[in-house]
């Protein structure tokens, strides 16, 4: 006869569900704070820069009277008050200096006094006292310093990711100089509105070149009537060429950040060519920058001599340069592939870059076929359809 022994089991007590809740919010309050953890680290490194250069404000304010440093303070100041009083009009001739000739305002008068003019007019509700505009003038150079952290941050994020931005933005912050001193309250110069507007210049065009990396455009799109296809790169670049123009009505010297696009044009492309891919891809971002600079430098136009201190010919004629730089350089590769040419220069071997797939490859010249409906083309550039 045969024992049965039950042999007690004993169960684990079950977890309970509030415990699970709590282990999987905390999960996601993990998860959730590296998705946000720079802005508050951002935001403190912000609020340092401002406290650190408007701490000594009240030394520029004596027995009532706002006092600022050095003397181009003072020609943006009296700027200020012309362009509160006929806003958004600047002076357009300044008959004070070089008295009793005068002179051209040159740099004066800019986008830069105008800010402050504006900023000037929202504190004083439309009708500021020449005491509000004497205090937002001294304290507008510490705000243009701390804003440059935004674009020195999507700068270093574009190079090294968020890490990478608030390093920078870091550096920024503890760095001595020049930069800390013209962003100063007090210190009223439009050196310190130059760097804002470069370094927006800048992070926009590093995010236009990456989405013309990334959308790989072609020239082919606009005769096949493709345009939704070039709005990815188009959009960013002309964004870029927006905050290039603005850069330049801060300062109208700040024509030779175009010169510097051109010579990473040119070394660029022709590289790319070199090694096997389209050129095609920058050159249209550098098309829409030079052409949307060049519309908005036509502007403020106020003088047809050729001189880079004042708002002239030379802005909008050194874009216009860009983008033909851009879309000749392009040209000059397809040209190149369609003589059967080898890319490092020398002849190509018979048979071997003759060949139309390997010439169009090289030049980004897409090859371009019906579409289902016959009533467009889709085009490829080196293997690639375009984005619908």
């Amino acid at each position: 006869m045969r024992f049965l022994w039950v042999v007690p089991v004993m169960s684990q007590p079950p977890v309970s569900e509030s415990l699970k809740d709590a282990v999987e919010g905390v999960d996601l309050s993990v998860d959730r704070l590296r998705e946000v953890y720079h802005v508050p680290v951002l935001l403190a490194l912000m609020a340092f820069m401002l406290w650190v250069r408007v701490r000594n404000w009240q030394n520029y304010v004596v027995d009532g009277r706002v006092l600022f440093s050095g003397n181009d303070a003072w020609y943006h100041f009296r700027m200020v008050r012309y362009t509160v009083a006929n806003f958004p009009g600047t002076m357009p001739f300044d008959p004070w200096t070089g008295f009793p000739e005068g002179t051209a305002v040159g740099q004066f008068g800019t986008l830069f006094d105008q800010l402050i003019a504006f900023g000037a007019l929202v504190v004083g509700l439309g009708s500021p006292t020449d005491h509000q505009i004497a205090l937002v003038h001294l304290f507008a150079p510490a705000v243009f310093g701390v804003l440059t952290a935004v674009p020195v941050y999507v700068i270093g994020k574009r190079l090294g990711g968020r890490a990478g931005g608030l390093v920078a933005v870091l550096l920024l912050a503890l760095t001595p100089g020049q930069f800390l001193t013209r962003s100063l309250a007090g210190f009223a110069d439009h050196q310190v509105g130059e760097a804002l507007f470069m370094a927006m210049a800048v992070a926009a065009l590093l995010v236009a070149l990456q989405a013309a990396v990334r959308e790989k455009p072609v020239f082919e799109l606009l005769t096949t009537g493709e345009y939704g296809a070039l709005l990815p790169t188009a959009k960013p670049a002309a964004l870029a060429g927006l905050l290039l123009g603005l850069y330049i009505w801060v300062w109208p010297p700040g024509v030779f950040l175009i010169g510097i696009i051109g010579i990473y044009v040119a070394v660029t492309l022709p590289l790319q060519h070199v090694q096997g891919e389209s050129p095609d891809h920058l050159a249209v971002a550098g098309v829409v920058v030079g052409l949307v600079t060049a519309v908005v430098t036509l502007v403020p136009i106020n003088t047809v001599a050729l001189t880079a201190t004042d708002f002239s010919l030379v802005q909008p004629v050194l874009a216009l340069l860009l983008a033909v730089e851009s879309a000749a350089l392009a040209g000059l590769a397809r040209l190149w592939d369609r003589r059967g040419l080898d890319p490092g220069g020398s002849p190509s071997r018979s048979g071997r870059s003759s060949s139309p797939a390997r010439s169009s490859s090289r030049s980004g010249s897409p090859t371009c076929s019906p579409t289902s409906s016959g009533s467009s083309s889709a085009c490829s550039a080196s293997g690639r359809r375009p984005p619908r």
